[in-house]
């Protein structure tokens, strides 16, 4: 239950944020919240935990949900009829999930390594935990990004540099022994995929169906995010993680290519 509540909600920002005037913007700001408040958690619960006893986390969560229903209710405008009249094509509605799904099946595959590979670089498991929190608050920085004006005026260009730039990162992290150049690149690992995400969410919801993916991206993201770790063969990660960066990249192209035409 708590998992389809979860679902339900979710959905339901992703329309409202997906409705607004410049999309980008509105999905960078809600990450930037979410990563923010994840940064705090990440610092404040095990303390808390360890301080009490394992209750207080399913405490606090609750208390965070009853202050989100003391907020001001948000509701999506009326959809424009341009974008609800006629057929649906599903082949565009489709690669833009697609490339959602391609987004957090990358993510969600480095991620799994993370832990291993801080290991390899001799950072110790106990602050391990530390690096993550402060990689946490770059995240927040990259979704503060998709913000700016530029970041919208040329989302192609932003998008392909940071596809790049996430190649060269991803690769500094999987390899070499440095533990310093794997703190840097992890916490830049961070930020770049918090300003790739909220420019494709906006990609998405922007589309002139976009109200019917916006839909289905959580799906896509589940999908994703739970599809990455399982294809990773050992010995074999980094060309893998760089074939599914090279994909993500086409589909994202693929998809503002699609949008143009309509």
């Amino acid at each position: 239950m708590a998992g389809i509540s979860a679902g339900l909600v979710i959905v339901r920002c992703y329309e409202i944020l997906g409705a607004e005037e410049n999309p980008d913007a509105a999905f960078g700001k809600a990450i930037a919240i979410q990563m923010l408040t994840t940064a705090v958690l990440f610092m404040v619960l095990p303390a808390m935990v360890n301080l009490y006893d394992p209750s207080v986390f399913f405490i606090t969560l609750g208390i965070l949900v009853g202050l989100a229903l003391l907020l001001k209710p948000l509701s999506a405008p009326f959809q424009q009829n341009d974008k609800l009249s006629g057929d649906i094509d599903f082949g565009v509605v489709f690669i833009s999930l697609s490339a959602m799904a391609m987004v957090m099946l990358t993510h969600s595959a480095v991620w799994s390594t993370l832990s291993a590979y801080a290991s390899t670089h001799h950072i110790e498991i106990q602050n391990q935990g530390l690096l993550f929190a402060v990689g946490t608050l770059f995240s927040v920085a990259g979704a503060m990004l998709a913000t700016f004006p530029v970041a919208h005026q040329r989302k192609a260009l932003i998008l392909t540099i940071a596809l790049v730039l996430q190649c060269l990162v991803v690769s500094t992290m999987l390899t070499g022994d440095d533990m310093y150049s794997f703190i840097v690149a992890t916490c830049i690992f961070q930020l770049l995929w918090n300003l790739i995400v909220p420019l494709v969410m906006g990609t998405m919801a922007s589309g002139r169906y976009g109200h019917v993916v916006i839909r289905f991206a959580l799906a896509a993201q589940t999908f994703g995010a739970a599809l990455g770790p399982l294809l990773l063969v050992p010995g074999w990660v980094l060309p893998e993680v760089l074939v599914f960066l090279f994909m993500t990249y086409l589909l994202i192209s693929s998809t503002m290519m699609a949008q143009k035409t309509q």
